[in-house]
């Protein structure tokens, strides 16, 4: 909540999502920084009991899609996955498990409230 919250000081148009991006039952916080086509996410992950934002950021338009069967996010143009350090771009296959992640909630402080 801590991090949402430093956000919504900073702009108007983000949103956020919690997924489990990695098969793990804990899911990551997924921070969408606009809808313009060069808006990415970021994404946070427990480490321990600490926070910790992945290397990158990722999507675009504000979101991604995940294919939930294989625990990948991708756009058109490039893919990711956190669960498979030996993961290959080349020889993935999109399953029909797939949503649009990064949009679902506004970044507001009723909206953080109602999601925890």
């Amino acid at each position: 909540m801590e991090k949402l919250t430093e956000s919504t000081e900073t702009e108007n148009n983000y949103a956020f999502e919690l997924c489990d991006l990695n098969g793990d039952d804990i899911p990551e916080l997924i921070i969408s920084k606009g809808t313009d086509p060069d808006s990415s996410c970021e994404i946070y992950y427990f480490s321990g009991n600490e926070l910790v934002q992945a290397e990158g950021e990722f999507g675009e338009n504000g979101q991604f899609s995940f294919d939930a069967e294989n625990l990948v996010f991708f756009t058109e143009f490039s893919c990711w996955s956190i669960n498979n350090a030996n993961f290959s771009a080349e020889n993935y296959v999109v399953s029909d498990s797939i949503a649009e992640i990064g949009r679902k909630n506004l970044l507001t402080l009723k909206n953080i409230d109602s999601a925890f």
